[in-house]
C-alpha cells in the first residue's frame, strides 16, 4: 500500500533524527519500574561497546557499567529518582567491555502515577572522545587509591552541600545498608540538630572564605564517636563550580590523653599539696608533744609522761599509715604485673583473718554468699589492694550506734564475667559526697577513724588496671559492686 505523504515525511523526519542521533552518539533509553525492565536504543549499545543481538540490558547490570569511582553517584540519582519522582542530570564516565572509558551525560525524567515512580524516560550522550585506560584508568585509579588508602575521612561536597565524592574511610562510617545513600546525598537527616548547624556554618565558611578548620566531636550513623579535625577548603572545576574538599583526622586518643594528661597534672599538683601537708602535720605535732615531754621530764612532773608518748605514738603510726599508702600508690601507677589464676573467695578468707584482730570486728555479722567458685585470670596484687580495701572500710566505718552491724561479701559468676559486692549497714557516705568517692585525699569520717584518703582512689586505679568496674550503691546501705571481665 502506497504511504500518504505525510506518513512518508515523518518517517523520513525520523530517520534523520535517528542520524543526527547517531552522528551526535545521542541515545534513549525507557527504565519500566513496574515491569522491572530497560530499553536501549541503538545509539546507547554504540556508546557502551555492546552488541544488541547478544546483550539484554538491565538496571543492576548498566550500573555496573560505570567507573568505580562513579558508580555510587549514578546508583545514588537513580534511586532518589525512582523514590522521589525529581528528575535527575549528570557527567559522569562508563567503562567498555574492551576497558576504554567514555565520557557521557545522561539526563532522566520520571513518569509519576499516584505519588509513585513507574517509568524513567532518558538520553545518554557521549560527550568526549574514547580515551584508553592507559592513560585516563591509571590516574583515576591512582587517585582512588590514593583516597582509600588514606584513613582520614576524605570527602568532596558541591554548593548543595550533597557530597559527590568520599573515600572509603568516610563511607565505612554508615551501615552498610546505607552507604548507596552517602554519595549524591547530605546526609544530614543522619545527625542530631546540634551537629548539623556546625557542618553547615563550617561548609558555609569554607565556601565564603575558602578554607574552614574545627575540632568537632560527631556521633556517626554507625554508632561510633570520634573526635575530628575536620579541614575544609574551596576549589573549582573546569566548569567554574565551586566545590569543598573537606579532610577529617580521627585525634579522640590524642584528644583522650590530652584529657588524661590534664587530669594527671591536677592530681599530682594535689598529690603533691596534700602529701606535704599531711606529712608535715603528724611531725610538728609529735614535735610539739616531745617538747611537752622534754619540759615535764626537766620538772621531774612524770604523771602524764605515758599519755603523752602515746599521743606521739598515734601521730606517728598515723604517718606510717600514710607513707605506705603513698608507696602502695606508687605501685599501683608503676605496676606491670602479669597475670595469674586467683581465687576471689579465697582472697575474701585470707583477708577476714588478717583484719580479725582490728577493733570492734567482733560485733560484726559477716555474711558470705558465692555462687561460682569465683577463680579469674587477672593481676592478684589488684585484687588483693580491692578485697582489702573495701572490706577494712566496711569494719572501720560500721555504726556503734546499731546493735546489728554486718557486713554482706556476695559473689556472683556469670558467663563473661564476675560480680563482687561488699555491703554493710554502716555509717555510709552523705549524698553530697558521694561524686567525690574515689578521688584522693578524701575522708568522709575522721573523727572515727584516721586515713590516708587514698583507699578509694586506690581501689578505682587498680580495678581500671585490671579492666574491670566499679560503682556505688548508697540508696540504702553502703554497697560497692566491682564487675571483673573474665579473660
Amino acid at each position: 500500500m502506497e504511504q500518504s505523504p505525510s506518513q512518508a515525511e515523518r518517517n523520513v523526519q525520523n530517520q534523520q533524527q535517528l542520524q543526527a542521533g547517531r552522528m551526535a552518539g545521542l541515545g534513549y533509553w525507557i527504565v519500566d519500574i513496574d515491569e522491572n525492565s530497560v530499553f536501549w536504543s541503538k545509539e546507547i549499545y554504540i556508546i557502551h561497546g555492546l552488541d544488541p543481538n547478544t546483550y539484554t540490558p538491565s538496571l543492576d547490570k548498566s550500573i555496573n557499567f560505570y567507573h568505580p569511582s562513579d558508580r555510587n553517584y549514578a546508583q545514588a540519582c537513580v534511586a532518589s529518582a525512582i523514590e522521589s519522582g525529581q528528575n535527575f542530570e549528570f557527567d559522569l564516565r562508563i567503562v567498555r567491555p574492551d576497558s576504554t572509558i567514555v565520557h557521557v551525560r545522561a539526563k532522566g525524567e520520571c513518569e509519576v502515577r499516584n505519588g509513585k515512580t513507574i517509568k524513567i524516560f532518558g538520553i545518554f550522550q557521549q560527550i568526549y572522545k574514547i580515551q584508553s585506560t592507559k592513560s585516563m584508568t591509571k590516574v583515576l585509579d591512582f587517585q582512588r587509591l590514593l583516597m582509600d588508602a588514606n584513613t582520614d575521612l576524605v570527602f568532596v561536597k558541591d554548593a548543595n552541600f550533597k557530597i559527590v565524592e568520599a573515600n572509603e574511610a568516610f563511607l565505612s562510617l554508615y551501615p552498610p545498608e546505607k552507604r548507596h545513600q552517602v554519595i549524591g546525598y547530605t546526609t544530614l537527616e543522619e545527625y542530631n540538630e546540634e551537629q548539623v548547624e556546625i557542618f553547615l556554618k563550617e561548609d558555609k565558611k569554607a565556601f565564603a572564605e575558602g578554607l574552614s578548620e574545627v575540632i568537632e566531636v560527631i556521633d556517626f550513623p554507625n554508632g561510633s564517636q570520634c573526635v575530628l579535625l575536620t579541614k575544609k577548603i574551596r576549589f573549582y572545576n573546569d566548569e567554574g563550580e565551586a566545590f569543598i574538599l573537606g579532610c577529617s583526622r580521627d585525634i579522640t586518643s590524642i584528644k583522650q590523653a590530652e584529657n588524661a594528661l590534664i587530669q594527671a597534672n591536677g592530681e599530682l599538683e594535689e598529690f603533691a599539696y596534700r602529701t606535704s601537708h599531711d606529712l608535715r602535720s603528724p611531725l610538728v605535732s609529735s614535735l610539739g608533744v616531745l617538747n611537752v615531754i622534754e619540759k615535764n621530764i626537766a620538772n621531774n612532773n612524770h604523771e602524764k609522761l605515758n599519755d603523752y608518748v602515746q599521743i606521739v605514738k598515734r601521730s606517728l603510726a598515723g604517718l606510717e599509715r600514710l607513707v605506705s599508702d603513698i608507696l602502695e600508690l606508687t605501685k599501683t601507677k608503676n605496676s606491670d604485673e602479669q597475670l595469674t589464676l586467683v581465687d576471689i573467695p579465697k582472697v575474701v578468707s585470707q583477708t577476714l583473718d588478717k583484719f580479725s584482730e582490728m577493733d570492734n570486728v567482733s560485733r560484726l555479722e559477716i555474711r558470705l554468699n558465692f555462687n561460682g567458685d569465683g577463680i579469674i585470670n587477672t593481676k592478684t596484687s589488684r585484687i588483693v589492694l580491692i578485697i582489702e580495701n573495701l572490706i577494712s572500710n566496711a569494719i572501720k566505718y560500721q555504726d556503734l550506734s546499731k546493735e546489728q552491724s554486718y557486713i554482706a561479701i556476695t559473689l556472683n559468676e556469670y558467663n563473661k564475667y564476675i560480680e563482687f559486692k561488699v555491703a554493710d549497714n554502716g555509717l555510709g557516705v552523705p549524698l553530697k559526697y558521694q561524686e567525690a568517692l574515689f578521688s584522693m585525699f578524701k575522708r568522709f569520717h575522721p573523727r572515727v577513724s584516721f586515713g590516708s584518703g587514698l583507699g578509694l582512689y586506690m581501689v578505682k586505679k587498680s580495678v581500671e588496671i585490671i579492666g574491670a568496674q566499679i560503682r556505688f550503691d548508697g540508696t540504702k546501705n553502703t554497697e560497692f559492686i566491682v564487675t571483673l571481665p573474665k579473660k
